[in-house]
């Protein structure tokens, strides 16, 4: 749970920071049209546009809110299919929710593939970094040695030089053996993360017909039903960082539970996801799964409590027969997790 409030704090907090400035020679340009058609093809939610409005008020240019959203809705339509959703998940970007209901099981097909493989890429690339490093680190303890040993061959080295010189190129030769056997592990772990990512690569088309992909794409488009169809949630982000989504509750919103209608949590909160069951049993008959969130209030400075105060429970009706997409059925207020 804390590397998941970890990811959501950076979320909160650079936020911002996806949606590109606007200069004051776009502004006055005014291509709406084409900063719509880039937000949307990144991805970026339709709050992208209020920053864009907002860096040009700055600058006494007006915004084209109609000519905006008709390039979001192009570039949404280039995004939103599995060629777009595997190469949005390939470059490690976090999906949004944005793509409409009867695109987004194509886009997230292909955005779990891309990021299968783009974890596989980071683990090979942080092993070659590993090895670089222990490679580097070989090269220094060789430098400071054949200094010492230098340093030993001086004519006219004092005794007391010559003793400390000799300490220190037995450390120097130490920590060259040390260097050079964690160069070793670094090439072997190297050499896996290689094979790994090969076959990541390779069995891709076997995964995606296995259950834990169906469970992933399963889970991910409840998230993003609870979020499309729940007035009081702003939006959830599938984390790369955090592995499972993230909900963000709007200011002044309230998330109650259905029926008595009591407050599960005010906004701004984070709901994070940490648990998934499927299916329950309502009436007799099989239906959806439900998703169990803890809680987490936002501050007045942006920053979420570092426990969750309050919990909730998220349940789903079976998927709709005419888009495949689940619909949410009710909410419950729970304790957190443990």
């Amino acid at each position: 749970m804390r590397n998941f409030l970890c990811v959501a704090i950076a979320a909160v907090t650079l936020g911002a920071c996806a949606t590109p400035v606007m200069t004051q020679k776009e502004c006055l340009a005014g291509d709406w049209y084409g900063a719509g058609l880039e937000d949307g093809g990144n991805g970026l939610l339709a709050a992208a546009f209020d920053d864009r409005a907002a860096a040009c008020a700055e600058f006494e240019s007006g915004a084209d809110g109609r000519a905006y959203f008709e390039g979001r809705e192009a570039g949404l339509r280039r995004l939103c299919n599995e060629a777009g959703g595997y190469e949005y998940g390939f470059t490690g970007n976090d999906y949004r929710g944005v793509c409409a209901v009867n695109a987004e099981g194509s886009f997230l097909s292909g955005y779990l593939s891309g990021r299968r493989v783009f974890g596989a890429e980071e683990i090979r690339n942080l092993a070659q970094k590993n090895y670089d490093e222990a490679e580097n680190s070989i090269d220094a303890q060789r430098r400071s040695l054949d200094r010492e040993l230098a340093a030993l061959d001086d004519p006219e080295i004092t005794p007391e030089e010559a003793e400390k010189a000799r300490e220190s190129a037995d450390y120097y030769r130490q920590e060259l053996r040390r260097a050079r056997r964690q160069s070793d592990d670094m090439l072997y772990e190297l050499g896996r993360a290689d094979e790994n990512l090969d076959q990541t690569i390779a069995g891709l088309a076997d995964w995606r017909r296995g259950p834990d992909f169906q469970e992933r794409l399963r889970v991910r488009r409840e998230v993003f039903a609870f979020a499309r169809t729940h007035p009081d949630i702003d939006h959830c982000t599938d984390e790369v960082g955090a592995g499972y989504p993230v909900c963000h509750i709007a200011i002044g919103a309230a998330v109650r539970e259905t029926g008595s209608e009591a407050i599960c949590i005010d906004g701004p909160a984070l709901a994070v996801l940490y648990r998934v069951r499927a299916p329950y049993e309502a009436g007799g008959l099989a239906s959806g799964a439900y998703h169990l969130y803890d809680l987490f209030p936002i501050d007045e400075r942006g920053r979420p409590a570092k426990l969750p105060t309050r919990g909730m429970e998220v349940y789903f009706d079976a998927p709709d027969e005419v888009d495949g997409g689940p619909a949410l059925s009710r909410i419950a207020c729970a304790a957190p997790s443990g």
